[in-house]
């Protein structure tokens, strides 16, 4: 590796600039051992890529050089754009991106795949979420703050005021408890595939509007993840209470997105939703997901037509 990044290994390690070390070599070749003992001892992940250089064929050793070249330019691009100050966010656009499935229903409870992710989940909020930057640190979503006890049997969330819906209704802890009972004991004709991950709990009070109090049978330490899950879609208790199979056929959130349109079998839409309650986001105009795969997928991609591909 050391012949490739020279001296600049050493200060690239040093200035945390790359995460993974890629080591190719064999185990008992002193350089190779060197350069991995350093990365180690720096708290580095470590990847030998063992005998890649091994053969006495010219041209296996000449694909193996290519193939180093490539990795230390990455890494080197890596690094180079992880040192690049932040730049600011600049607003408006239409994302416009590929998934290779299409949603069954609306339903985000009945739901485990991604694919179903990409084009549904920004129109909605869950109560706590993971921090993508941090992963797997937990944060609030329309959770402003929250205590568990030290039995660990009772969850207290404080939730965000001024949270409205879609179509202007007022958020509260009611639609918090609705949401859940739905999870862990779905009505008649309703699906929910995490219905188990719930079943501890016990009870949930609303003591006031921004206020939901969650009581288990037993402590269970996984149940802030559980929370933190991006199919746990906050839905309308009011919505809820008229048809319980509401969210099959319906978009109603408070996320950063309004429900745009459907046209089966080519695409899904959304757009900029200006009550959202994080304030100056989302930075986006609105996006749009387009239902393609494979060859025709990478035809868009090379012609501009849609910028990634989100796989699920």
């Amino acid at each position: 590796i050391s012949a490739f990044f020279g001296n600049n290994l050493d200060l690239l390690l040093r200035a945390r600039q790359i995460e993974t070390v890629v080591v190719a070599g064999t185990a008992t070749n002193v350089a190779v051992d060197t350069s991995v003992r350093d990365a180690l001892q720096l708290g580095y992940q470590t990847i030998l890529l063992e005998d890649c250089c091994c053969s006495s064929e010219p041209s296996f050793h000449e694909a193996a050089m290519k193939t180093l070249r490539v990795l230390a330019g990455l890494l080197l691009a890596f690094a180079a754009f992880q040192a690049w100050p932040a730049a600011a966010p600049v607003d408006g656009g239409v994302l416009k991106f590929a998934v290779g499935a299409e949603p069954p229903n609306y339903d985000c409870h009945a739901q485990t795949s991604f694919a179903f992710i990409h084009p549904v989940r920004p129109h909605y909020s869950t109560l706590l979420k993971f921090d993508a930057a941090n992963y797997p640190k937990i944060v609030g979503d329309l959770a402003e703050s929250w205590t568990v006890a030290k039995d660990g049997l009772t969850y207290t969330f404080k939730l965000r005021r001024g949270v409205k819906f879609h179509d202007g209704s007022a958020f509260s802890s009611e639609d918090i408890k609705a949401t859940y009972d739905r999870i862990r004991k779905p009505p008649p004709g309703v699906l929910s595939v995490r219905e188990e991950g719930y079943a501890d709990i016990s009870v949930i009070e609303t003591p006031d509007p921004q206020t939901v109090v969650f009581r288990l049978k037993k402590p269970n330490a996984s149940m802030l993840s559980n929370f933190a899950s991006p199919w746990d879609c906050v839905y309308s208790a009011a919505k809820l209470k008229q048809d319980p199979r509401f969210p099959e056929r319906n978009i109603l959130g408070t996320g950063p997105f309004v429900f745009g349109e459907h046209v089966a079998g080519s695409h899904w839409t959304g757009r900029k939703f200006d009550g959202y309650f994080e304030k100056g986001k989302p930075h986006l105009n609105g996006y749009m997901a387009l239902f393609v795969a494979g060859a025709p997928m990478v035809n868009a991609l090379a012609a501009g037509e849609i910028m990634a591909e989100f796989r699920g």
